[in-house]
This record gives C-alpha cells, structure tokens and sequence, in this order.
C-alpha cells in the first residue's frame, strides 16, 4: 500500500522536513482531505539550447524586497524579506559563473519566474542560505558541470501564481517542459516536478540535527500537471498530484543521498495508456543516520502506474508501489534489517523479483504485499522459487496467495521464516500451496485471516522417535494435541516399522483424546507410514481429529492396519474438522469402517484425493472414506476395495446426513456379501454430480443399497459414456475446481498441481503450465490409474510448446507409457521451445509409441538437453530417437545417453532421429531399426551447422533398404573424436561403420570397429571432407581397439578414459571418481618372499559397475629382508556408468624377527676380579642365515662363591642377514661358582724366644 508523508516547515531549521501523515500542526486549521504523495511524468523532453547564458537575465523583483548585482561572472542577490518573488527573462548560470542568494534565515523562500521562452540550464553554480524555487514552464536542465547549492531547492516546470505563493497555497499546474539533472543538487528538501523528471547526476538532502523530530531531510521527484505543496500557517506541507493529462516520467539513473531522510519518486498517469512510470536504475541511498530511518518511496498510481525497480536502493524502509511493480533480477535492495514493501495491486513473483527479494532478505524484512484497487482482486502469486537463510519475507493480499514455487528459508530462529497474510479485505481469500514451503526447525510460520487472529505454527521437519511427546517432531504432536503445526520438510517415515514392538507409529490422539489443533504440509509429503494395530481402533496418521483443520498434505505409500475406524489420514473426521489438498496411496486394512483416506468422517473434505487400496475383512469399506456423515465435494479415489458387505468404489456407506458432490471412483470392487456397489455399498443422503467407472470397478450397479439418482456410470474401455471426455462430467468445474487432457485422462484436482513433482499426477499436471520451472521431489513411477489406453499425454504440441524448465534433480521416472500411433511430437515432452531446458532426469523402462518426431524425453527440441537418459523402447514412424525424435535449433544436447530400443521408419537413431544441432558428450546402446537413414546415435544429421562431437554408438544397427551407419545414416555437418561399434546391417546401399553417407560433413579423429560392425569401410558414401578415420579391430588385426594410443585426438585428460586392455574408450562425464588404497599391511621377517596385500579400501562403496581383480605391485612384491616397501593396487577397471579409478599406495612393513640369545658361565677359581667367561647360543634363527654375536659378561662381585650371578650385556648381532632380527632383550643372567684359591706353603715365618711359663704359646 502507498503510505503518505507530509513536509513540514521547520521553523527551527528553516526548511521543509517529511514527517509521518500522523503529524500535527503546531496550530491553526487541520485539513480532513488525505493527501496523496504521488508525482506525475511529462509526455516529452524539451529541445535544450547547447549553451547556457552566462548568467540569469532580465531579473525584476514583483513581490518583496531584494537587490540583484552582477560582478564579472557572479551574480548576488540579497534579501531583505521573508519571502520574494522576482520574474526573469531567463535563468541560467553557465559554466564558471555564479549566482548566490543571500536570505535573511534559512527559513526565507525566494521564487523565481522565468517568463521568457528559454530553458533554465546551469552549468555553474548556484547558492542559497535558504530556500530557492525556480519555476520554468521551458524546462530546467542541471549540466554535468551544474552544481545547486541550497538550503532548499524546489525547480518546477508548472507555473504557481504570484497570491498562492505569497499566501501560502503552493499549486503548481500547467504543461510544461521536463527537468533533468546531471550535476550536483545539494540541500535539506530538493523537489523536482514536471511531467518528466531525469536524474543522471547526484542529489544529496541530508539530517543536520539526529536528535530533532523535525530534521528529516527529504528527496522528491514528482510528475504531474496539477501539483499541490500545501503550506499551511504553521508550515505543514502535502504533496498531492491532483490531475495529470499527459504520460508522465520519473527516472534516477544517477545518485539519490538523503541518509536520515527519506526519498520519493513518484509518477501519475492520465490512463492505461498515458501511464505514470517510475523507473529507478541508479542508486538511493536513505541509511540510517545515528537514531534515524532513512525511507526510499518510489509510488506510482495504483490505477495504472508502474514502478521499475533495477540499481540500488538502500534504507531501513524500502517501498516499491504501483498498479504494476517490475522487479530487475539485479536491483539491490538492502535494510540493514528494516523492511522492503512490495505493494502492486497484483502481483507475480517472477524469476526477477525473486532474485531480488532474495537479495534484499539478507539484510532486512520484506513484505510484499496487493492493493486490491480496480478490477484487480489483490492476489500474490509466487511462480519463482526464493531462498533465503535470514529474515521475514511477509506475503500480504487483500485476497488471495497462490505458492506455484518453492519457497526455502533455513532460519533458525523466529525471526527467520514466512508469514501469509490473505484475505485482507475479502471475505473468501485463501492461500494455496502448489509447491513445498521448505522451513527449518525453530523457525517462523504464521497466517492470518482478514481481520482474525495471527496464527503461529510449531515447524516440524522430522520424524521423532518412538513414544516422542515433544510438541516438536511427528510422534511429537501426541504431547501437544491443541497445537497448530506445519511441515517444514518431507518425513521418511519407514523407521516406525520398527516400533513398538512392530506396532509402528502412535496414532497422534486415541479416539477418545482427539487432535484439536491445525496441520498444514505445506506441500510436504509423510512416506512409508507403517501401523498395525489389528485390535485398536481409530487409528490412521491421526487417531481422530475435532474441530481442526488439515491440509496441503501427502501420505505416500501408508500401510496401515487397524481394527475399526481405519484410513490413512485419520481413523475419525469430526463434524467441525476440515480437510482440504490433500491425497493418500498405500494400503489400508481393517476389520470394519475403513477408507483410503478415513475410516469414519463427519467432518468437510474438498480439493482431496485417494489412491491407496482399502479392505475391510468384516464390512464397511470404501475407496475414498469407509462412513461417512459429512460433507465431500471435489474428491476422488481410484484404490482398489474389498470387504464384506457395505463395499464401494468410495464409500462403504453414507448416512442421509452426509452429502458429496462432484466426486467420482474408479478403483476394482470385490465384495463377498450384500450392499456391493461402484460408488458407495450403501448410500442415503445428498448427491450430486457423481460417477463411478463401470469397467474400472466391475460394478454395474452405483450403489448396492439406498439412494442412486445423481450417480452416473462412465466406461473406460467400453461403450460410449466416455470416462475420458469432458463432457460427460457434467456439474464439474474445470476452471477452477478440475482439469483434464479431453480423450486421455480422467479428471484431476487442480489442488494437485505443483511446480515440485512427487507423483505421477503432477507430472501430467505440467500441461496445466507451460512456462513454468518444475523439479522432481523423488522418483516416481507412472501408474496409469488416470489416463486412457493411450496412456500419459506429452507435455507441449507443436501448436503449445512447453517454454518452461525441469530439472529431475538426478531422479528416475520409470515405467513411462504412451500408446498414440497417430500422433505426433510424442515423449515425455511432445514439443520443446528454444527458452527451455531439460536437465538430471532418467526415463527407466519407458514404453512410447507414436507416428512423427518420436523421442522418449522430447518429440521435437528446440531447448537444451542436459544430463539426461531413457531406458525401454521407443517407437515410430520417422524422426525416431531414443532420446529425442527430431532436434533443431543451436543449442547443444550434452551429457546424456540412450539404452532404449528404437524402431521406426524413416530417419530412426538410438539417441536422436534428426539431428539438426550439437550432440556432444553423449552416446547410445539400443539396437535401431528402420527403413533409410538409421544410426546408432543419429538417423540423419542433416544440416551442416549440425556437430557429433565425443559421443559414439554400440547398438545394433538394421535397415530395410538404405543409409545403414554405426554412428550416423547420414551427416551434413561434423563429426568428431567419436566412433560405433555396433553391428551394421543394410538391405541396400550405402552402408559404413561410422557413417552410411557423409554428404558434405567434416569426420575428424573418429573410428569405427572393423571386427564388431562387420563393415570394413568407415563411410558408405562420401562427398565431404575425411581426417583420421580410422577402422579398429577387437579381435583381429593390429589396430587395438582397446589401446588408448590407437584413438588419435581424443582428449583422455578431460572427456575420455580407457581401461588400457579392458575397455574402448569411456565418457568421463557419465563417471564417478573413486580412489583405491590399499590397505597398510605388516609382517615378521620370516625369510621368505613377500606377495599378495592387505586388501584394499574404496572411497565409496561400489557397484558391478567396478570389473577385474586388483592386483599388486610395488618393492613390497618379493620383498624379503626388513624394512618399509610400497604396495600398488592395479588392475580394476569399469564399464560406461562406472569409475573413474584412482590409486593409493599403502605400505608393507616387515619387522625383525624376535629372537632370544641363551647363555651359560663358566666356573672359576678365585682369582681377584668378575671376569667370567660365558657360552651363548640363539633361538629363532632361519636356516641358512647368517647371524652371529657378541657379548660382555662378569659376575656380581669377585668374592669366591657358589651360584654366584654373572650379568651378560651390549649383547649385538653381526653377519650379513643380523638386520632381520632383533634380540627379545640385549641382557642376560646366569650363573657359576668362584671357587677358593688353595695356599700351597707358607714362607717367612720367624718365632721369637721366652722364658718358659709353663704353657706352649708362641710369639710369631
């Protein structure tokens, strides 16, 4: 919405200041009109003179009192009243002069008349202690060398009259010239108005004062032809553009700097056609200045206005308004976390405006919000994804929002995430989700409803664990029943097959507890639920729900088994529940009352559909819903059902007070008791516009029991009520509510649309959109549950191409069927226009056959194909390929194959039947059959801007009569680094190995197998230019084919590899990295030769797709003595889809044999000292090496004793194998005897004399 400013005159400053509408006078009257700011654009720019006067001419003061002087090349005007009105025959300054008003205060106003008939330029300068208007119906242009220098400055093209200026009323009408600037403005308020306001050069309004209310600097461009300021006594000031009669015109492509302030750029138009436009490609800047928000306004008229918004734009609050907003992919926006306002009065979210509203959530909010003005209802509608990881992106429509695009923020905390506020001024506005809202744990999700209440969710994004009460997670939910919640992202839920003791998951609430809160997937899915809870009941993903609101929700592959009150979404729906966009497949069991989506419903279901098989072994079965007493409009089921008695194609029975409409059921029937029916086994109540399909069910009764009026049979393979027309669903609404592809398919939801494909159904839906951008969310395998015989209805004619984009995201879909003998531009695309690709995806399996242009990805190509492939058989008439049928234009098929086998007639390949374009990086397998013009890879490249480079063939090649060519049945263009192997069969002429007919191409570096196509010449027929071709053998001759040397040219760094030996050569792009280590391994010296490994280590686990044995290498093979050695893995190789194989070399490392050394001493006799002599042997030793050793050894002590220690040690080896070991310890004990030394004499021994004393005593 446009929010309105006022400008007030600050006394205190002396200048106008932009303040909120809220504002008071400081006295005086109060005006009760709203003032609109909005500016208006002139319908032409005015022919400027080359040369500006020097200086302004002519001046004469009308009103007030002032003198004007000239000096040379300046010019003085000096002030001495308040206000001052002086009229001039001309007003330029030129380059190097000036003109400089001296005012009494800087509150003082000085208005300037140009009443001649030249245009204001100024070259030079112009200054001002106050306020300067310069009004000049001619056109005001401010020259690059201009520069205004001012307290305020207001330059107007429209004229004022001479009492409203001096009185106050500031109107400015007329229709005048444009005002330009290419200089620098300068000054606390600049307003420009005119019809046409450029600014290419610089403005700069900056706050002096940060701490006053009233020091708001402020920026205007304006355009329009009757313009009021309205200054009232007390200086409040609005803008208002009251008419305008012209197209008018507000452009910056320079710079806008008002920091604290606030710029506004605004235009009004006269119509649709004379349009206001506002176009912003340059910079604003409104930073925040100390306490104060800059704000940036660019407003145009929300009748018919239109704001381009492109270069920069910078403040705390950003507003971009108008009818009509373009938002440039580059346009910067940053808040700095404030908030950017988006306010058209509808609007679409392109791929631009998302780019840039991503941009801008890195630094602020962003609200974009309708005004709902016109015809207009005011809904959002989001066709291009937005990701962001910070900040509130606000989604605000008077009616409602549509997501037809992945919206992702990975935020984290509550600050971070989305609001949908619909219905703001209606009271039917809803939002839809067609594509998931992706939310992070902890993360914001609120709604809110015209007037209600702001409701915020509980984001999950995981499963929990079992018996979880967190409030936080799935089985979470069961701890806070009450709560409103939303998926953030899809939940694998295979894990609860496991619980409770292989009970599964808890059913959130018990029957008689009930789930009171809201649910929203948010387009999310919940896959793989299992329960089996045979002697419960009430059970499904939610036991029962009361007064609640589910939506936007997927169960995928549920298998549910309960006892009474059993479906997949819910076991009960009260009477206040809703239900609305949302589906279920699997499988549902139960004892009694069991439905694909319900058990027992009371409650309101629309925009729902099942596909999941219900059985009920008693009764009460139904497809759709097992009871029902509620009301169901817009729903289908297509399971099969069985039970007892009470078994219908959707309902097992309903109650007179249940009611459904527009519904219908097709799934087989199969009842053993009474009340068996197509639609419903029994069924009271209202109904209105319903079907059930005779063949599909097997019933040709639409109910067993109760009420059948309204109930139509439709015939699917039989009779004349088609199933598949229109038509026959009478009361359906296939403009909001259905859609259907007449004479293929049944009816879909519209609900089940979305730019995120998780089920066959949205992938036919892309027909709904064909300039969309669409992903693959999973593998999908194609059901044929809603299409004719015919089968799946390509996407994009010739007359409707398919101008979006897909991306598989590396996904599969498999068992892909179409049976259309006689129609063209078939595959999974019919037709593909030139602004589209198509990339990551795989066809498995596909089963395709049409007349013309047949492909199994694209009938017919002008888009780009990327990293794409096809499986199965493709056939047809002419222009026949496995990938593609015919592919045109210039841009280039790469990274993509064809196992597919392809048969048609006429111009048949195994990748692409023609080929007018660039394949590179590619090839094919299939065998291909034809009548003229087959190829392995190509039919026939008939243009001769048409390439063929790296790619090659090596599926069989037939053709009844002629142009048979292992690669190509002809080529006009070029072909290089490529070859066939496959064999060559032709009925006819003009047969080659690599190409039956190269008519005027180029072949360079290319090759083709003598021995396995059987074809001993290259090219059939030749009139064109040959270099390299070459013929390999595979089995005879001497040209290798598995020899990289043979393959002349082919890049074996970058787009090729080949197993030398093993392989031909192999596209590196189809082929993952993996590195091969050989495992460390370690031994003891053992004196024999070493051989073998340790095993080896892959950096990840591979496939079949790894062929041979590894063999080792390296000094570890026959290494014998000790010592570290390298072992090197050799010797894998892979085929096509394999590995890029890499080696690591690990390491043996022999370690010394450990011996022991044996000793025993010799006894000796005491001779003084420890030396001993010792003898030593050692254990361990291989035959036949040489080892000896060496020792030292003593006793304990020198003393004579018996078992006395000897101490051997620096026990070494020597000899010439002594590395290989080492000695278990280099010291040793043993022990011997020291034994006495004998005294044999004793010498020298004298006695001396005594006198006898009577005993025998000597003295020696």
């Amino acid at each position: 919405m446009n929010k309105i400013y006022k400008v007030i005159y600050s006394k205190t400053l002396g200048c106008l200041v932009v303040v909120s509408e809220s504002a008071k006078y400081a006295g005086g009257k109060k005006t009760a009109r709203r003032k609109l700011v909005s500016l208006v654009a002139a319908s032409s720019l005015l022919s400027m003179p080359v040369f500006a006067d020097n200086l302004p001419t002519g001046g004469q003061v009308v009103s007030g009192a002032a003198s004007i002087s000239s000096n040379g090349s300046a010019m003085t005007v000096n002030q001495s009243t308040d206000k001052m009105i002086a009229n001039w025959q001309s007003f330029s300054v030129g380059a190097g002069n000036s003109v400089t008003f001296n005012q009494p205060s800087v509150s003082s106003v000085a208005l300037n008349r140009v009443v001649g008939h030249d245009a204001s330029q100024i070259l030079g300068n112009l200054n001002s202690n106050g306020q300067v208007f310069l009004i000049n119906p001619n056109g005001v242009a401010v020259g690059a060398s201009g520069s205004v220098q001012t307290g305020g400055f207001i330059a107007s093209t429209l004229d004022i009259t001479n009492e409203n200026f001096l009185s106050g009323k500031y109107q400015f009408t007329g229709i005048g010239g444009s005002i330009s600037n290419k200089g620098n403005i300068t000054g606390r308020i600049v307003a420009l108005i005119a019809p046409s306001v450029t600014n290419e050069g610089s403005i700069n309004s900056n706050s002096i004062n940060n701490t006053s209310s009233d020091s708001v600097s402020s920026v205007a461009l304006a355009a329009g032809t009757d313009v009021l300021l309205d200054f009232d006594g007390d200086g409040l000031l609005s803008v208002e553009v009251k008419a305008n009669t012209l197209a008018s015109l507000v452009e910056n492509k320079g710079l806008i700097q008002t920091d604290g302030g606030v710029a506004i750029l605004t235009a009004k138009g006269a119509s649709d056609v004379l349009k206001g436009v506002v176009n912003n490609s340059g910079m604003i800047q409104a930073n925040t200045l100390a306490s104060q928000n800059g704000r940036i306004l660019l407003l145009g008229d929300m009748s018919n206005g239109e704001v381009i918004a492109s270069g920069s734009l910078e403040a705390n609050f950003v507003e971009t308004s108008a009818a009509t907003v373009k938002i440039d992919k580059d346009l910067k926006v940053a808040t700095n976390g404030g908030e950017w306002l988006i306010d058209p009065v509808n609007i679409t979210v392109d791929s631009a405006m998302a780019t840039a509203t991503q941009n801008s959530l890195t630094t602020g909010d962003v609200t974009i919000t309708t005004a709902g003005a016109g015809s207009d209802e005011g809904n959002i509608t989001v066709d291009a994804s937005i990701n962001w990881s910070t900040n509130t992106l606000t989604l605000r429509a008077d009616n409602d929002i549509i997501v037809n695009a992945e919206l992702t923020s990975t935020g984290t905390t509550s600050s971070d995430g989305l609001v949908l506020q619909y219905a703001q001024t209606t009271s039917t506005g809803d939002y839809s989700i067609n594509a998931p809202v992706n939310l992070a744990t902890g993360s914001l999700f609120q709604t809110k409803k015209g007037s209600d209440a702001a409701i915020t969710y509980t984001v999950i994004t995981s499963l929990g664990s079992e018996g979880s009460t967190t409030g936080t997670d799935l089985q979470g939910i069961n701890g806070g029943l009450n709560g409103n919640y939303v998926l953030g992202a899809n939940i694998d839920a295979s894990a609860t097959s496991a619980w409770n003791s292989n009970a599964g998951f808890d059913p959130l609430g018990d029957g008689t507890n009930n789930f009171t809160g809201t649910f929203d997937g948010l387009g999310h899915t919940i896959s793989n639920l299992f329960i089996d809870r045979d002697t419960t009941g009430f059970v499904g993903l939610f036991a029962g729900a009361e007064n609640s609101t589910i939506r936007n929700v997927g169960l995928l592959g549920a298998d549910i088994t309960g006892h009474t009150n059993v479906g997949s979404l819910a076991g009960y729906l009260s009477n206040t529940t809703k239900v609305s966009n949302s589906y279920a497949t699997g499988s549902i069991n139960g004892y009694s009352v069991v439905g694909g989506l319900a058990g027992y419903n009371r409650g309101n279901i629309t925009n729902t559909y099942s596909t999941a098989n219900a059985t009920a072994t008693n009764g009460v079965a139904g497809g759709f819903i097992g009871r029902n007493d509620g009301t169901i409009s817009n729903a289908y089921a297509t399971g099969n059902v069985s039970g007892n008695s009470a078994v219908g194609g959707f309902f097992g029975t309903s109650s007179i007070g249940g009611s459904v409409s527009n519904s219908y059921a097709t799934g087989k029937i199969t009842g053993d008791g009474n009340n068996v029916g197509g639609f419903a086994g029994r069924m009271e109540g209202s109904i209105s516009n319903v079907y059930w399909d005779i063949d599909g069910t097997g019933q040709t009764d639409a109910v067993g029991y109760g009420i059948s009026s309204g109930i139509t049979g439709v015939y699917s393979s039989t009779n004349t009520i088609d199933a598949f027309s229109e038509a026959i669903y009478a009361g359906f609404d296939f403009t909001n509510g259905w859609y259907m592809i007449e004479g293929s398919t049944r009816p879909f939801l519209r609900s089940e649309y979305s730019t995120t494909i998780s089920n066959d159904h949205q992938l036919q839906l892309m027909a709904m959109d064909l300039t969309a951008s669409y992903t693959l969310a999973n593998d999908i395998i194609y059901s044929g549950d809603m299409w004719s015989s015919s089968g799946f209805s390509s996407i994009g004619s010739q007359s409707t191409r398919f101008r979006g984009n897909f991306d598989g995201v590396g996904h599969t879909i498999s068992d892909l069927f179409i049976n259309r003998d006689n129609t063209d531009f078939i595959g999974l695309f019919g037709f593909l226009d030139s602004s589209s690709t198509i990339k990551n995806i795989g066809l498995i399996n596909a089963d395709i056959t049409g007349k013309d242009y047949i492909g199994g990805l694209v009938g017919w190509n002008y888009g780009a194909i990327n990293n794409s492939f096809t499986t199965g058989k493709i056939m047809g008439n002419d222009s026949v390929g496995g990938l593609i049928g015919s592919s045109e234009n210039n841009i280039t098929i790469k990274d993509s194959y064809s196992f597919a086998s392809v048969d048609g007639n006429d111009y048949i390949g195994g990748l692409v039947g023609y080929n007018a374009r660039g394949i590179e990086n590619s090839y094919a397998t299939g065998t291909v059959n034809g009548n003229n013009y087959v190829g392995g890879l190509v039919g026939s490249s008939g243009s001769s801007s048409s390439q063929i480079i790296n790619s090659y063939a090596t599926g069989q090649v037939t053709t009844i009569n002629d142009y048979a060519g292992g690669l190509a049945g002809s080529s006009a263009g070029s072909i290089t680094n490529s070859y066939a192997t496959g064999s060559v069969n032709s009925g006819r002429y003009y047969v080659g190995g690599l190409v039956a007919a190269n008519s005027g191409g180029t072949i360079t570096n290319s090759y083709w197998d003598i021995d396995t196509t059987g074809r001993t010449i290259g090219v059939g027929q030749d009139s064109g230019t040959i270099t390299n071709l070459k013929g390999v053998y595979s089995s005879t001759g001497t040209i290798d084919a598995f020899i990289q040397d043979t393959y002349t040219g082919f890049d074996f760094t970058n787009d090729w590899i080949l197993y030398e030996g093993y392989t031909r050569p192999l596209l590196r792009n189809f082929m993952t990295t993996l590195t091969v280590t050989a495992n460390d391994a370690t031994k003891t010296y053992d004196g024999s030769a070493y051989s073998g490994a340790n095993g080896v280590t892959y950096s990840t686990t591979p496939n079949s797709n790894l062929l041979g044995t590894v063999n080792y290498s390296g000094t570890s093979q026959g290494a014998n003595n000790t010592g570290t050695y390298t072992l090197t893995p050799s010797g894998l190789y892979s085929n096509q889809q394999g590995y890029i194989i890499s080696y690591v070399d690990g390491s043996l490392t022999i370690d010394p044999k450990v011996i022991t050394a044996t000793y025993t001493a010799d006894n000796k006799v005491y001779d003084g000292n420890t030396d001993v002599t010792v003898n030593g042997s050692l254990s361990g030793i291989i035959r036949g090496d040489d080892v000896s050793f060496s020792q030292t050894a003593e006793f304990d002590n020198k003393n004579a004793g018996e078992n006395k220690t000897v101490t051997v040690s620096g026990l070494t080896l020597s000899g010439d194998d002594a590395a290989n070991y080492s000695l278990a310890s280099t010291t040793a004990v043993t022990t011997a005897d020291i034994a006495k030394a004998v005294i044999s004499a004793i010498t020298g021994i004298t006695a001396d004399d005594k006198t006898y004393d009577g005993n025998t005593t000597a003295t020696l």
